[in-house]
């Protein structure tokens, strides 16, 4: 199976041109808008392939819902039940028994014109002189010759940064005031989920130092100069209705319910007085002195699919306050430093990762690689830091698996630098026996030849429940 996901001999991937224009499907139909970067003036960018440089936005029109055959209006005009009925509703018009001739339109409602919805990406500031000289939008925004082709809502994936230009803010201004922009991105709400919240606050009640709460970053408020363009912040499992009625329901929203989640732990039989004893035997024990790294960060516990309890393999070990290497990287591994660190905090641990080591080539061990790079180099861009490769201690079939998703997909070659694990990788296995506040490393080479050689560090290993 592995072999399979690795080895893509055999890999079809049918690419559909944006110069067709048109996709339609039984439910709307698709507008093709290609926007073409504006090219730098370096090497590197002259190299970068044409369609490297080329995003595609969706304008999504759904189709006409018909109108209702209106059964009184049939009695009024004489037309009997039977197949005549059928073919009123189809459009077509009917003549009766008695010669008189009835018009579909005068016992069918009128047709429901369909909504207009655009989804966009801009993944960088440089398609936004594309986005703004685009006249295929005109039509959709306070240039519409209908009410109907205006756009009811757009939803953006590009950056906040981008979001936040001139140029984009002038583009968003466009768009009639009724038109709702939903932003996902930064700005969106990153409560995903009540079980990973639930399980955070009870193991908080463990142990504070091991357990630490999830940071909150709900947004009370699109951020300006967004909030007066009628733009809002996505938020996990709202929806936005198209039909029948036009607007957001957020019945579904995910709440987070901090003081409801600890009395259902202390509900639990005898919990409290375990509780107790236990925080008795964490006073009573010494910690061990020293100083706060190593630190481990359990992102994964080897889970073969990410799930509320356990996720897959991926360990954040924080070498220094400014150094960092992560062992395995299963998928959602960055969005769980997101969740354990705050969107702020992650951009640093994402700046300061040296090295990631993936240990073979199952899915779960590496899937969550890609996006890993991507947003490493997001932030060292938005922290105004040299763009490093990341160094990628793997298997053999790692690098060509990634050099056919940088050829077919996007680039990604000029973000990491791979190295050979059977080459140039010796490996140590680490007995971790847990104190409270404390970790002690026992450090032996693999083989299990030469003297064990033992280090003590004062370390904190803390976790993240997972999603």
């Amino acid at each position: 199976m592995t072999k399979g996901f690795m080895v893509m001999e055999n890999l079809k991937i049918t690419k559909r041109n944006p110069a067709d224009k048109i996709y339609v499907d039984s439910c709307m139909q698709v507008n093709y808008i290609p926007l073409f970067a504006k090219q730098a003036s370096n090497s590197d960018a002259a190299k970068r392939r044409k369609e490297d440089a080329t995003v595609v936005a969706y304008v999504c029109k759904v189709h006409s819902k018909p109108g209702q055959l209106l059964l009184n209006r049939c009695v009024e005009m004489g037309v009997p039940p039977g197949p005549l009925l059928g073919q009123l509703k189809n459009g077509r018009d009917v003549t009766l028994p008695n010669g008189s001739i009835v018009k579909s339109s005068d016992v069918v409602s009128p047709r429901e014109p369909g909504p207009v919805f655009i989804v966009l990406e801009l993944p960088s500031e440089s398609y936004l002189d594309a986005l703004v000289s685009a006249t295929d939008f005109d039509r959709y925004q306070l240039g519409a010759s209908a009410a109907e082709d205006a756009a009811k809502v757009v939803v953006h994936f590009s950056p906040s940064a981008v979001m936040e230009h001139p140029l984009y803010l002038q583009w968003i201004a466009r768009f009639p005031a009724s038109t709702v922009h939903l932003a996902l991105n930064q700005y969106s709400s990153p409560e995903s989920s009540v079980a990973v919240h639930r399980a955070q606050h009870r193991l908080h009640l463990l142990s504070s130092e091991l357990f630490p709460l999830l940071p909150s970053q709900v947004q009370t408020a699109t951020p300006s100069p967004l909030s007066a363009l009628n733009v809002r912040p996505g938020q996990t499992l709202a929806r936005f209705c198209l039909r029948p009625s036009l607007g957001f329901q957020s019945d579904t929203v995910v709440k987070i319910e901090a003081d409801a989640y600890v009395r259902q732990a202390y509900s639990s039989p005898n919990f409290p007085e375990a509780l107790s004893q236990l925080r008795a035997g964490i006073r009573a024990l010494d910690p061990l002195p020293g100083a706060s790294y190593p630190e481990v960060v359990f992102l994964g516990t080897a889970s073969a699919i990410p799930g509320k309890e356990r996720n897959v393999s991926s360990i954040l070990v924080n070498i220094t306050d400014s150094s960092s290497v992560l062992l395995d990287c299963g998928e959602g591994t960055t969005n769980q430093m997101i969740r354990f660190y705050g969107a702020q905090a992650a951009r640093r641990i994402l700046a300061q990762l040296n090295c990631v080591f993936v240990s073979h080539v199952h899915a779960d061990h590496h899937l969550g690689l890609l996006q890993l790079l991507r947003e490493r180099e997001t932030s060292l861009r938005e922290l105004g830091l040299a763009r490093v490769p990341l160094t990628v201690v793997g298997p053999r079939f790692l690098v060509p698996w990634m050099g056919r998703y940088d050829a077919v997909l996007e680039p990604v070659s000029h973000l990491f630098s791979s190295v050979d694990a059977r080459v140039h990788v010796k490996l140590v296995v680490l007995t971790v026996c847990l104190c409270t506040g404390a970790v002690t490393w026992t450090a032996r080479p693999c083989s299990g030849t030469g003297r064990t050689q033992e280090a003590k560090r004062s370390s904190v290993p803390r976790g993240a429940s997972t999603s």
